[in-house]
């Protein structure tokens, strides 16, 4: 495992590899289940051993124009008007949806890589900001009246997206990391989508993450819209930010 892990260029096919060879037409879905989670299991030691010897090879990072492209692709036909190569180099990215998702859906996409600091060896992160922040100044995703707000990791290697609770993280520090499970990008991997509670010490607040492998990013999204408007008429919130605010 360690000499497959060293190798950066096999790293994209592990999900390929997560199926047990003569599986895919087993009736017992348990059996793909248990061997999925000794595999992640076997990820996150050999990772973490990995970090220990030096041996790290950080995740693959796209430039912005590339990350919105995916991102886009991912959601196929649910995208009504195609954005210009212009709107494509811009952060965030305001889509125009069919009726498959919000009319209007405003995403703020992150490359979402491990690293060895990481407090779970193997856990993936994004960085936080928004345009025009600087150092030591607060960010807040800009909200708005019928436009559903995404804040969006991609995991290159795993081609899967991971999308967090916008209203879950206001008023946050210049690139304040945060988090998703590793386990978790593998069930989105193998399985298409996968979800995990996540507590938010800033705000005292659980939030609920989604993670979708691209083929199942519309369903994902749907998912994330529908959770948002749970957290939203819950009892407990996070503070949310004023609407025109992008910086404080």
């Amino acid at each position: 495992m360690s000499a497959f892990l060293a190798a950066p260029g096999l790293v994209p096919m592990l999900p390929r590899l997560l199926t047990p060879r003569g599986w895919e037409d087993s009736a017992s879905p348990e059996r793909p289940a248990k061997a999925l989670i000794e595999r992640c299991s076997e990820w996150r030691t050999a990772t973490a051993r990995l970090h220990e010897v030096g041996e790290w090879h950080p995740s693959e990072r796209l430039d912005v124009v590339e990350l919105h492209g995916r991102f886009v692709e991912a959601l196929g036909s649910a995208v009504e008007r195609a954005p210009t190569p212009d709107q494509l180099r811009r952060k965030p990215l305001d889509l125009w949806c069919c009726d498959q998702l919000p009319l209007n859906v405003r995403t703020y996409l992150f490359n979402c890589t491990d690293h060895p600091s990481e407090r779970n060896a193997g856990d993936y992160r994004i960085q936080l900001h928004v345009p025009g922040q600087k150092r030591r100044q607060r960010g807040n995703f800009a909200h708005a009246a019928g436009v559903l707000v995404l804040v969006v990791g991609f995991v290159s290697e795993f081609d899967v997206f991971v999308l967090w609770d916008a209203h879950a993280h206001p008023n946050f520090p210049y690139s304040k990391g945060v988090q998703v499970a590793s386990g978790t990008v593998h069930r989105a991997a193998y399985h298409g989508v996968a979800e995990q509670p996540r507590e938010v010490r800033s705000v005292g607040y659980l939030e609920k993450v989604i993670a979708a492998r691209t083929d199942r990013l519309v369903e994902g999204v749907r998912r994330r819209q529908e959770l948002t408007h749970e957290s939203l008429l819950g009892a407990e919130q996070p503070a949310l930010a004023s609407p025109s605010d992008e910086v404080i």
